[in-house]
């Protein structure tokens, strides 16, 4: 790979946002393109730390952590990850997956410390970065506020809605999904991409607390129709602006037990049962799949 397109990959990285140019360039000296293909772990849980950090140049991958029911993450272009390794030698505390053809850029310890290759100045400004990616694991996502939860992107906990017309159903299906795995939060007025687009609403402040009201009223009501009153004290709506837009937001805890979606099908109704995976909510329908998803996300 030309060093001109590992520079770019590097200036890709918000956690290298703050090095010059030249220190970028001197970084790129020392890393080395690898080619992952879909379906390749890059590492796993068993694995003890093998003294790497890996920036996405391009593809898409997954992590799946340690802990049951923390929420898989995706990584793309520009998305740092193994940066713990650098400073530990314990097992990893995760699984990254290829989900797509990757290309990675990867930093070796031995040479990012090395003091023939990179100034004292330059290797002290990688500690201080990586550093400050691993202190912000300590801000969990509960700490975290909207605007920042947006900034992260979609997740298994997190989803976008652009506006709330013709997605109620799928609101609904989104929060079911939630409760059924870890819980989750779901914005309404932001783009796929993260665009805080807000929703249209009128800046007379009586019509904005009606408008408000009936959106809440809309989403209370289906929910109700779809999963019934017990599950609505986990779920709760506010209303945020964020860089002036205003934004619904929905919080659902993670439910004590399975709720099953009520839809209608010609002149019957029948229960579906949705799970969060990944970014997206899927309809499991195999009995085996449901009963093995509930024995172990509800045991006791």
């Amino acid at each position: 790979m030309d060093i001109t397109k590992i520079i770019e990959g590097i200036e890709s990285c918000p956690t290298f946002k703050a090095l010059s140019r030249d220190k970028k360039v001197l970084l790129a000296a020392i890393a080395e393109p690898v080619v992952y293909e879909k379906g390749k772990l890059v590492f796993s849980m068993d694995q003890i730390g093998q003294s790497h950090f890996y920036i996405v140049y391009s593809g898409h991958l997954s992590l799946k952590l340690k802990a049951r029911k923390a929420p898989r993450r995706e990584f793309r272009k520009g998305d740092l990850f193994g940066e713990i390794a650098i400073f530990s030698d314990q097992y990893r505390l995760g699984t990254i997956e290829c989900l797509d053809d990757t290309v990675l850029l990867v930093f070796d310890k031995e040479k990012v410390f090395n003091s023939s290759l990179l100034s004292s100045r330059l290797m002290l400004d990688v500690s201080i970065a990586l550093t400050q990616k691993i202190v912000s694991y300590f801000y969990v996502d509960d700490n975290l506020s909207s605007k920042e939860l947006i900034q992260q992107g979609e997740s298994e906990t997190v989803e976008f809605k652009v506006t709330l017309n013709q997605n109620i159903g799928k609101v609904v299906e989104t929060i079911i999904a939630f409760m059924n795995l870890n819980g989750g939060t779901i914005f309404i007025g932001v783009e796929d991409n993260g665009n805080v687009k807000g929703l249209d609403f009128s800046e007379d402040e009586r019509l904005l607390n009606q408008q408000r009201d009936s959106f809440t009223r809309r989403i209370c009501s289906s929910a109700e129709r779809k999963i019934g009153k017990d599950f609505l004290d986990s779920i709760k709506i506010d209303w945020e602006s964020i860089d002036g837009m205003v934004v619904m937001r929905i919080d659902c805890l993670s439910a004590d037990s399975p709720i099953f979606y009520t839809e209608r099908e010609g002149n019957e109704e029948k229960e579906v049962y949705i799970v969060r995976t990944m970014t997206g909510n899927q309809r499991l329908t195999r009995t085996s799949e449901i009963v093995s998803h509930i024995t172990k996300k509800f045991k006791t």
